[in-house]
């Protein structure tokens, strides 16, 4: 049918107007997997994920958008440096929550820090994160992690594949974002409102919706 075959090339219009590719091979390390609503699972529902690595051994990643109520402070007493400090530990992933990762954004790499995009950077010492706070990092260009996000060879492809992740370019300001619990459906709803950008320009009295 005509109009069936319209919605499936407008749909695909509106996803590649909020990504510069949809598909297993936009995966990298400085992108953005934004669950969608189908995802149930606890741990991974309307969460988003930064990629800090991708190949072919597997994937990593660290969930962007969910904040604990303790404090760094809180849980690295012996960290002299954030005494005083109210800075939120994230939930980073369910694998090694006894771990610790940093992302920090920086204008020149710190020292004992991998890059992962622009001018974001991630590690994970309690001895990097005294030194960075000792430089003068706060809350709005450092976050800490407990745990991770980890996938199998080929896991996140699969995925992917299935559709259970949208795939965007990552942006420094929503990793760091004022109010990270906003992130998911800021990312959600402005796909929805491309995909009705692009549907207001169709012609004829019959326009495609995109299914909630």
């Amino acid at each position: 049918m005509p109009g069936a075959r319209l919605l499936v090339c407008l749909f695909g219009l509106a996803l590649a107007a909020g990504a510069q590719q949809s598909g297993v091979d936009a995966l990298a390390a400085g992108k953005f997997l934004v669950a969608e609503e189908q995802v149930l699972d606890p741990n991974f529902a309307r969460t988003v994920v930064l990629l800090i690595d991708y190949g072919p051994e597997g994937a990593m990643g660290l969930i962007i958008n969910r904040p604990a109520t303790v404090t760094l402070a809180e849980v690295l007493p012996t960290v002299e440096s954030l005494e005083g400090r109210t800075d939120r530990i994230y939930f980073g992933g369910p694998v090694q929550q006894d771990g610790l990762l940093i992302l920090v954004r920086a204008e020149e790499p710190p020292e004992e820090l991998e890059p992962i995009f622009g001018d974001v950077y991630a590690g994970g010492s309690a001895r990097t994160l005294a030194s960075l706070i000792v430089a003068g990092f706060d809350e709005k260009r450092l976050r800490g992690y407990a745990g991770y996000a980890g996938w199998g060879p080929g896991q996140l492809d699969g995925e992917v594949a299935r559709g259970d992740w949208m795939i965007l370019p990552a942006a420094s300001s929503l990793v760091f974002d004022p109010a990270p619990t906003s992130i998911w459906k800021k990312l959600i709803d402005g796909r929805r409102q491309r995909f009705a950008e692009l549907v207001s320009r169709l012609p004829g009295p019959a326009k495609p919706r995109l299914v909630q």
